[in-house]
């Protein structure tokens, strides 16, 4: 998994007044970890979850790296896949976001990530070189509906896949006419009606989430190993794997894409370049230290 889940849904609190509809909620497996939808809106909803389903098996067998015939296993096995309409919008948000974080946000960390898996998170210097020199969005090319990877390249969606999914799965809920809705694929994407509280376990604040997204990365919540920088999420700039600057970094914003790929960016940065990454992109960042300490932004937050 990404990470074991930090999120806890605190309380559903409908809009509509006391005489709405109880919630209906599927609950399952998907992108490796548990996941769930819940609707408000009667009989209907049961046929819509069914649907939904049928739509997450779909995402999963374009981006998800637990199956190995995905899209995506094949792209890192052969270099090369055609690009679909879902593969070119997944496309399109790892350029902005890449691009936003000043290059750490970056999917080609597979290859280090596969190296720190297979040697618990003690690579050597020479395997450590070797894989780092294979990092580069820039270097993977899609034009014409073709993505290509380098030479040696693979990627991993960990960081995004899972909110690009909630997203699409609310605007196909919205379209059959349902927006009171909580979709939970590892992110969270509440729909454009009701209001859905939200609280990060440990932290005393619940957000209220409506037609909004939270995503929340925590580098040390799935380890390599039991040194201090084998955690899932790492800093690869140096000679070395170095730990996260941030113990958890949480994003609010209006899309679950977005949100789950700035709160991986974002657990690896110095607050000041997080504030500028913000500008356009989130509406809302919580920061937590090794220590404990909290730093909250907002979009209006001064330097």
């Amino acid at each position: 998994m990404k990470r074991r889940r930090f999120l806890a849904i605190a309380a559903a609190a409908s809009l509509a007044g006391p005489a709405a509809a109880a919630p209906v909620r599927w609950d399952g497996l998907a992108f490796g970890g548990d996941v769930s939808v819940t609707i408000r809106g009667g009989r209907a909803a049961d046929a819509a979850l069914r649907a939904v389903v049928g739509d997450i098996r779909r995402i999963e067998r374009k981006f998800s790296l637990f199956d190995p015939d995905s899209d995506l296993s094949r792209l890192n096995r052969t270099g090369a896949i055609s690009m679909d309409a879902d593969w070119r919008v997944i496309v399109q948000h790892v350029d902005n976001l890449h691009r936003a974080t000043d290059g750490i946000f970056d999917p080609t960390v597979q290859p280090l990530w596969r190296l720190m898996a297979s040697t618990s998170g003690t690579p050597g210097e020479a395997a450590w070189r070797e894989a780092k020199a294979l990092l580069g969005w820039n270097r993977v090319r899609h034009v014409g509906g073709r993505l290509q990877l380098d030479r040696g390249q693979a990627l991993t969606l960990n960081g995004i896949a899972q909110g690009f999914a909630s997203d699409l799965i609310a605007e196909r809920l919205h379209l059959a006419g349902f927006d009171e809705v909580l979709v939970d694929l590892g992110e969270f994407r509440a729909g454009r009606a009701g209001q859905w509280r939200v609280g990060i376990d440990g932290l005393p604040d619940r957000m209220a989430l409506r037609n909004s997204a939270l995503a929340i990365s925590a580098p040390g919540a799935m380890r390599f190993g039991a040194d201090v920088a084998a955690g899932h999420i790492f800093d690869a700039t140096g000679p070395a794997p170095r730990p996260a600057r941030w113990r958890l970094a949480a994003v609010h914003a209006g899309s679950a894409a977005v949100a789950d790929g700035l709160s991986t960016g974002f657990a690896l940065m110095e607050a000041d370049a997080i504030r500028r990454a913000m500008i356009g992109t989130c509406r809302q960042v919580l920061l937590v230290s090794a220590d404990g300490d909290e730093l909250r932004l907002d979009a209006a937050t001064p330097a």
